[in-house]
């Protein structure tokens, strides 16, 4: 970091100020003209039918503006992934407490509280189940006809032969792990206000992580043009991956916009938060080690069974970071992996921090302490004796290149007084170690791990930073005009950020980077400010004279400089007719850079 000016440098957060004076603009602050209060009814039973709904009384309500029930709305069931989609925006059968039945827009949210209370329901009330291990049992209550015995989704994986390496090994270690459910807790609910005009075009406010992948996903479940919709974030009060996801209530909202014709607003109760957002899935694992009495692993399996909740969302993909992350950490040969994801009468999981891999590390990690226990060896010993090492393929097929993972775990040793702290044994002191690992830079096959970046230079000499990451508390704004800061040579405070609304007048499709604190996105994001850092800058030399740099003696020769650099520059980037052209257009803006940064300190 001491090479650089700017980043690594403490500098004021970027939002501090709107923050602390309470005049940051979050979605439960926007108020429209003539706006609407939505109100979504939920099943008070984990599993049944709808056999009738009466709206009659709640439609006489003074101030209700529309109802919506199932027949309402698309009948398009929707996920992260279209071969895993199986909601329905509303139910005409109920898999959880919670599922969306009917919604209300109202004058207030009092009307409409009251609207929701004048809804009756006729129910065929069905068997339901809670343990996902029971799910699977023949005879079990049947969420989703398609799903056999519950399960959704399946996932073997075996490298090397576990059989042979259990063989081997000298002692082998066998037990059951279980996670429960977690709620993320952000301070700020869901919340979101849509409009539609006469042209059917929707903006929709909504406090999200992937505004551009919330666009797509609205799209498909609503069966509209993607290019009609605008998505535009405001401050947002955390995430931690609750608000990734396409929410039933935010497709609610446009569809009650589309039919008063007014703006509609829809904002979580804390209740709500609890009772109908994404959790962390809960599960039980089933860990076999094969071990050695040097502490070397020869052999790891897991059997592992994910609660799934109600419906999919992000569960398929969770258990294949389960998978990955158990798999790939610590240098083993013969690895075997079987998931089950299964359907359950509860709340649905989703993504949240970490996103598979803490269920995964929590079990491995209890594990490899119960070994060293076994062996009578150091715990940090033996995750040094099977750590993961830089430029190396594992066994799973894990690609791992930078790794301090040794270095980590050894430094945390000296740092903490380990030896010493081991051997006092105090009572009531307890001292424990751990590690993980978790992908870097962004996932591309996600859809949500990685963004686009654009610089544009303004007439006056200043900067505009666009992008699709969404700032949601980790500081991703301040950092990287920090970066694009560092790379054009001037101070953050004149480079603009700006979070792409997205929309027909933005048609390059750029996905938002989603994890709550970032440090991997970051990274990725950072690495495409600065690959794309020449984006709209060919006329940075023009503009050098418009806004002159503090240049000593010599005008006339920069003047000369500026003017031949810009031709020649704008002819390869304009008129190049091969890659090879842009890349030297490219060197020759950086040795104008380098030109003008010599003469400046010179």
């Amino acid at each position: 970091m001491d090479n650089y000016s700017i980043v690594g440098k403490r500098i004021p957060h970027r939002d501090a100020v709107e923050k602390v004076k309470g005049s940051a603009v979050f979605a439960s602050d926007i108020k429209l003209s003539g706006m609407l209060h939505g109100k979504i009814l939920r099943s008070p039973v984990p599993h049944a039918r709808i056999r009738n709904i009466d709206i009659s009384k709640a439609k006489k309500l003074n101030g209700v503006k529309a109802i919506l029930t199932s027949k309402d709305t698309p009948q398009i069931k929707f996920s992260i992934s279209p071969t895993w989609a199986d909601k329905l925006i509303l139910v005409d059968k109920v898999r959880y407490i919670g599922d969306e039945i009917a919604a209300v827009a109202a004058v207030d949210e009092e009307i409409a509280e009251e609207a929701l209370e004048l809804i009756e329901v006729e129910w065929e009330e069905l068997p339901a189940v809670f343990d996902p291990l029971e799910a699977m049992q023949p005879g079990a209550p049947l969420l989703h006809a398609a799903a056999e015995n519950n399960i959704s989704k399946t996932l073997t994986m075996e490298c090397g032969s576990v059989a042979e390496g259990f063989a081997e090994a000298d002692l082998i270690f066998e037990d059951t792990f279980q996670t429960q459910a977690q709620s993320h807790c952000s301070l700020e609910t869901h919340c979101c206000i849509a409009t539609c005009s006469p042209t059917d075009d929707v903006k929709i406010w909504v406090n999200s992580q992937a505004p551009h992948p919330l666009r797509q996903k609205l799209s498909a479940a609503l069966n509209i043009d993607a290019a009609t919709i605008h998505v535009t974030t405001p401050f947002i009060g955390g995430g931690f991956g609750s608000k990734i996801d396409l929410e039933p209530a935010q497709a609610i909202c446009v569809l009650l916009a589309k039919k008063t014709g007014k703006p509609v607003k829809i904002e979580h109760s804390r209740k709500e938060q609890f009772m109908a957002t994404r959790m962390r899935h809960p599960t039980i694992s089933k860990l076999k080690f094969g071990v050695n009495r040097d502490g070397t692993i020869v052999a790891k399996q897991a059997e592992v069974v994910i609660d799934n909740g109600a419906y999919n969302s992000h569960g398929p993909a969770v258990m294949a970071y389960n998978n990955v992350m158990f798999s790939t950490l610590y240098r083993v040969k013969n690895i075997k992996y079987e998931g089950q994801l299964v359907y359950t009468n509860k709340n649905w999981g989703g993504a949240c921090r970490g996103y598979g891999d803490p269920q995964a590390t929590f079990a491995q990690e209890v594990m490899l302490d119960m070994i060293a226990e076994e062996l009578n060896m150091d715990p940090i010993e033996l995750r040094l004796k099977n750590a993961n090492i830089p430029n190396e393929v594992t066994a799973n097929a894990v690609k791992i290149t930078s790794c301090g993972l040794k270095e980590c775990l050894t430094e945390a040793r000296e740092a903490s007084g380990w030896i010493a702290k081991k051997a006092d044994k105090k009572k009531y002191r307890g001292l424990g170690v751990a590690a993980m690992l978790y992908t870097g830079g962004g996932s591309i096959g996600s859809g949500f791990n990685y963004s686009g970046a654009t610089m544009q230079m303004n007439a006056d000499g200043t900067f505009h930073l666009l992008m699709g990451a969404v700032d949601i508390g980790q500081g991703s704004n301040t950092i990287l005009s920090q970066m694009a800061a560092e790379i054009m040579g001037v101070e953050p405070v004149i480079i603009g950020m700006v979070v792409v609304a997205i929309g027909t007048s933005m048609s390059e499709f750029v996905t938002s980077i989603i994890a709550a604190l970032n440090k991997e996105s970051d990274l990725c994001l950072g690495n495409v400010v600065g690959s794309n850092i020449f984006n709209g800058l060919v006329v940075l030399p023009i503009a050098a004279l418009v806004r002159p740099l503090p240049i000593p003696e010599g005008g006339l020769l920069d003047v000369a400089m500026s003017l031949v650099f810009a031709a020649v520059i704008i002819l390869v980037f304009f008129f190049g007719k091969a890659h090879m052209d842009r890349k030297v257009g490219a060197t020759l803006l950086l040795a104008y850079l380098a030109y003008m940064t010599m003469r400046a300190t010179s």
